[in-house]
């Protein structure tokens, strides 16, 4: 019998017929639900059937998102939460987004339960990784620090920080709706959206 993951988690992607420059008012109607992932099994096949990040151009971007938690800033659970984030080159992102991956959704750690995504940024000569959290006590956002430097080889001297969102007047957020196309990923389509600069920097 397959195996469920803790927590159920969404793929996100962009509309790749959307050429229409992206801001922070058209952002959630470019993106759409394409897969659900409850299980081990489903982590793998969606792990097997994408290009890893080595191969893929510059302006891909993947959302990898708990269940009923969109990647917004305004969204309920990510509220007074923020991120982490690496900038890694191309060369050595591929075993980075396996790790982040599969420690993510096998909340092995019980920090683990305060991330609610990871999102992965391929840019021309490099791979960035934010991982989202709610929000986080001190002590909290320490052993996530740790876990994150475990879990990508860092030297133990690197500097990582929690970067808060930013803070959002929530009048609008009623006129925010799911998405109403989810469907499964194509079986040999691995779309992914286009961002306005692949040179975008956290």
């Amino acid at each position: 019998m397959d195996a469920k993951l803790p927590s159920a988690y969404d793929l996100w992607l962009f509309d790749v017929n959307d050429h229409q420059k992206t801001n922070e008012e058209n952002f959630f109607d470019k993106i759409r639900k394409t897969v659900r992932i409850t299980t081990l099994g489903d982590l793998a096949a969606f792990y097997s059937r994408f290009k890893k990040p080595k191969d893929m151009p510059g302006g891909c971007e993947v959302y990898f998102f708990k269940e009923n938690i969109r990647p917004l800033w305004e969204d309920e659970k990510n509220l007074d939460g923020g991120s982490f984030f690496l900038h890694i080159k191309k060369t050595f992102a591929n075993k980075i987004w396996e790790n982040l991956l599969i420690s993510i959704a096998s909340e092995a750690e019980p920090e683990l339960a305060h991330i609610n995504g990871l999102i992965m940024r391929v840019l021309r000569l490099e791979v960035v990784f934010y991982v989202w959290t709610g929000k986080l006590k001190k002590n909290e956002e320490l052993k996530l620090i740790q876990w994150m430097k475990e879990t990508a080889g860092l030297s133990s001297k690197i500097k990582l920080e929690f970067k808060p969102h930013p803070k959002h007047d929530h009048k609008d957020e009623e006129a925010k709706k799911e998405p109403k196309v989810e469907a499964p990923l194509p079986e040999n389509k691995k779309p992914f959206g286009k961002f306005d600069s692949d040179e975008e920097k956290a």
